[in-house]
């Protein structure tokens, strides 16, 4: 568990007209990341000019997706139908676009005009109780005042105040903000460039602004059910041209194509047959097999040696309710074959940090309903181990949202001997960055420098242990004792790793190997102090618990509203903060000292985008 496995290659003959079905199947099982051994691209032996194709389907999909129905992905048929099928596929697209046009831009333009409509209603909406009459806004040609209208963010700001030469009105509605001003074309002109600078926009004043702003709210009202019934025709007109040209299942064909060709660039052809090759996750590879053919795809699938120079893709072998931590890992890369996959460990250490520095069992059953409630998302499941353990922890400070005394604590509140819950912490630490460099150790044996390991970290490691005892008089003799025995260690280990052959070169060894060890001794001490951040976040979590008490018996009747208040805002504050302190202890103390992730990671090959097709479901289901 604790040393990943490399992922197996393996090889595939496969008809090339079950080529599709049996990448789809291969891919919905998401333990297979193809990867091509040298063979001539599949585009020049099967598809020659799908490519271009292909970049003349993505150029519709970007400017008319979003008038397209919803694609339904289908594979394409035999191989000799492949082309025709595509071509075929874009005509309709082609056609559809002929006849969709017209339509799309007088929808765009109703759409433009609804937005501005929306804006004339917030206006006259906002103006309807004045007595402005809009008819005099009228500006005959060559007049020397201009009248113009603004919406802009309620809560932007102008740099400048308005000209003191225009007249104004600044009026809101739910949504926006207007400014209608009035006055000389280059006073005007300056507030026009304002407004661009807060993200405003200019409306036209219409012809139809007529009499006073309540007199147009009405008509305001018919011009928007207008063009939301003309936007309703048009969209049905779309419809019935998508239906005519099959859209949904042209985009299908062509989006599941440029699958294909993403997932099979590199698969060269053995005669009628396609040869694929990469990585699984799979240990046997009968049921791969099985599982093909029981989907009538015609091929085999082997495992073989992998091509010299690819690189192996790593696999974590960890139990389901450990996958959800190894994200932690992740966050510095994957662990290389001969490196410790820490995932097993963060999975325990992770909710014990965060239990002990939010222990309170009301608010940990509050953050174990969230987890569950989210449960399919990957905080979730953090969420889950973090509040078991806040519950945990609740019980052993004797903390109930906030309260204490609602039962008696299994060991201590937290704030009656806070040296207590200081030390333990500071303990743990110990052991964490001991296991830390147990773990070293073990990679270095898998690596085979087992004994240079021991050369160079043992000694520090039992210099390290003595100093921590030189505080406690009981084991003081022994902590010397290591000390003497750890810096004889290191410099004996130092000059087997770099023997000298005078005396001046052991001179300037032996002065190297002491340089370096107070700063490493130095860095493991302030490490260890590192975790005694865990006690003081469990103080404090304390503290502001009784304070939130505190403000809550002060406020009277509004007892039971302080105290839910304090505690949403604990739950929302302290949960922020003590998941990053958390993180913060795994990545930069614990991993420190043994975690490299310069592995990679395996990448198993996703579905195609929009749909899967029925035989691979039916196919999977009878080999489940």
């Amino acid at each position: 568990m604790l040393r990943p496995r490399g992922a197996r290659w393996f090889e595939m003959l496969v008809a090339w007209d079950d080529l599709p079905r049996a990448v789809e199947a291969l891919g919905q099982l998401r333990s297979v990341e193809l990867e091509t051994d040298g063979g001539a691209p599949l585009v020049t032996q099967v598809a020659p000019g799908l490519g271009e194709r292909l970049t003349r389907f993505q150029e519709y999909a970007r400017q008319y997706q979003a008038f397209w129905p919803p694609i339904l992905m289908h594979a394409p048929l035999p191989r000799e139908a492949f082309l025709p099928q595509v071509d075929h596929a874009l005509e309709q697209l082609s056609g559809w676009v002929t006849e969709a046009g017209p339509l799309i831009r007088a929808l765009r333009h109703t759409e433009g005009l609804l937005t501005d409509m929306a804006h004339y209603q917030g206006f006259v909406g906002a103006m309807a109780r004045g007595e402005l009459d809009f008819d005099r806004l009228r500006q005959p040609e060559g007049a020397v005042l201009q009248s113009a209208l603004f919406a802009l963010p309620p809560e932007a700001q102008l740099e400048n105040d308005i000209p003191i030469d225009l007249l104004y009105r600044d009026v809101t509605d739910r949504n926006n903000r207007f400014l209608l001003v009035v006055g000389p074309r280059e006073s005007v002109g300056h507030v026009k460039e304002e407004i661009g600078n807060v993200n405003g926009r200019t409306l036209e004043i219409p012809d139809w602004f007529q009499g006073r702003a309540a007199d147009l709210v009405l008509t305001v009202e018919q011009k928007l059910q207008h063009g939301q019934q003309e936007i309703k025709r048009l969209k049905r007109q779309l419809e019935r041209l998508g239906n005519h040209w099959r859209i949904a299942e042209a985009a299908g064909l062509l989006d599941y194509a440029a699958w294909l060709l993403q997932n099979l660039t590199g698969t060269p052809s053995v005669g009628p047959l396609a040869h694929i090759t990469g990585w699984t996750d799979r240990q046997e590879v009968r049921s791969l097999n099985r599982m093909l053919a029981s989907i009538g795809v015609r091929g085999l699938l082997r495992f073989a040696e992998p091509v010299p120079g690819h690189r192996i893709p790593m696999l974590l072998a960890n139990p389901a309710w450990v996958k959800p931590f190894e994200i932690l890992p992740g966050l510095m890369g994957t662990p290389d074959g001969d490196d410790c996959d820490p995932s097993l460990l963060v999975a325990i250490l992770a909710p014990l940090f965060f239990g002990y520095m939010f222990g309170d069992v009301g608010q940990g059953a509050v953050l174990l309903g969230a987890g569950w409630l989210w449960r399919e998302h990957q905080a979730g499941k953090l969420l889950i181990g973090g509040g078991v353990m806040a519950i945990l922890f609740g019980f052993l400070f004797g903390s109930f949202f906030c309260l204490e005394g609602v039962f008696p604590p299994w060991w201590q509140h937290a704030l009656a001997r806070p040296l207590d819950v200081l030390a333990w912490p500071l303990g743990a630490g110990v052991i964490i960055l001991l296991t830390s460099q147990g773990l070293s150790a073990l990679q270095a044996h898998w690596q085979g420098q087992g004994h240079s390991w021991l050369a160079v970290h043992m000694g520090v490691t039992l210099i390290y242990a003595g100093l921590l005892a030189l505080p406690f008089p009981a084991v003081r003799d022994p902590g010397l004792a290591l000390i003497v025995v750890g810096l004889s260690w290191h410099l004996f280990g130092h000059e087997r790793e770099h023997p000298s052959t005078s005396v001046g070169q052991w001179l300037k060894g032996l002065l190297l190997a002491l340089s370096h060890l107070p700063e490493t001794l130095l860095q493991w001490l302030v490490n260890t102090l590192s975790f005694s951040r865990i006690g003081a976040f469990a103080l404090a979590h304390a503290g502001l618990s009784q304070a939130v008490v505190a403000l809550a018996d002060a406020s009277g009747e509004a007892y039971l509203l302080v105290l839910v208040a304090g505690n949403l805002l604990i739950l929302a504050l302290e949960g922020l903060v003590v998941s990053v302190q958390t993180t913060r202890l795994i990545l930069f103390e614990f991993f420190i000292r043994f975690f490299r992730g310069e592995g990679r990671p395996f990448r198993p090959m996703q579905l195609p985008p929009g749909g899967r097709v029925s035989w691979v479901k039916e196919g999977l289901t009878s080999d489940s």
